[in-house]
């Protein structure tokens, strides 16, 4: 294995980022923000970071789960613009139902997380802020939970194995697997049509119109606020005031990590 410092600035930074925060104990949640690095030199730079930065941590703090966004801007009021994978009713039949009900419009911002009681934690707290926005019915979320006995094949694997998330679900430290929660925010990406065609060149100008620019604020907003949320709560039988000061909470830091990848196109 390569280090990481070989293959991820991006993680680079996230490891300035938490080095500056150590000290910040008081807190019950820290957020490190892992920018998007590529995979030309081998593997993407969620795996290096997984495996050779956040795993020999984990025995020292409480790891609240990721927070993956991967392409968050193709959005159709238009019908048949989704398209689902052979199988996608198999492995998400709730989600199928109401997209297949909503004439396959890709309206959506899908959420996909496993059925662990932690990451439908993390997805109800990101849902719950989202939905707070007066404009939220502008773009809806669709919870897509992969639950331990779900059927799933190659069709809808590959439309949930590509993004950062992926490492995390995946983890395998050792002959025992070690699945970390991990949630994916995306508008399906290529498998969805988008209504608004950028033409080339492609401007920042001409791509954020103003329906682009309001689901992007939406997810942006819905995400600060569920970090704000995870940031402020307190360990059980910590009390305000405790350590002289309403914010003093917690010794053991609960991470929540943004990946941002693939924002545009």
């Amino acid at each position: 294995m390569q280090p990481l410092r070989a293959h991820s600035p991006g993680t680079r930074v996230a490891l300035q980022i938490f080095t500056s925060s150590a000290g910040l104990s008081r807190f019950s949640c820290v957020v490190v923000g892992v920018p998007a690095s590529d995979s030309s030199a081998g593997r993407p730079g969620s795996y290096y970071f997984v495996h050779q930065w956040l795993w020999p941590r984990l025995d020292l703090l409480s790891f609240g789960g990721a927070i993956i966004l991967d392409s968050i801007s193709r959005f159709s009021m238009e019908p048949k613009t989704q398209h689902l994978p052979y199988g996608f009713s198999q492995t998400f039949p709730e989600a199928y139902k109401k997209i297949i009900e909503d004439d396959l419009k890709g309206n959506f911002l899908a959420l996909v997380t496993r059925g662990t009681s932690q990451s439908r934690r993390l997805a109800q707290t990101f849902m719950d802020n989202y939905s707070k926005h007066r404009k939220a019915g502008l773009v809806r979320v669709q919870e897509m939970v992969l639950e331990t006995s779900a059927p799933i094949n190659n069709n809808v694997l590959e439309m949930i194995n590509h993004q950062a998330h992926y490492h995390f679900w995946a983890f395998q430290p050792s002959d025992k697997p070690t699945a970390l929660p991990a949630l994916l925010i995306t508008d399906t990406d290529v498998y969805r049509r988008s209504s608004e065609v950028c033409p080339h060149p492609c401007t920042s100008e001409a791509f954020l119109t103003r329906r682009r620019q309001q689901a992007i604020s939406l997810t942006c907003e819905g995400l600060i606020h569920t970090l704000l949320e995870l940031q402020a709560e307190r360990r059980p039988g910590t009390t305000e005031g405790s350590n002289g000061s309403s914010s003093l909470v917690s010794v053991t830091a609960t991470w929540v990590m943004i990946v941002m990848a693939a924002l545009l196109y």
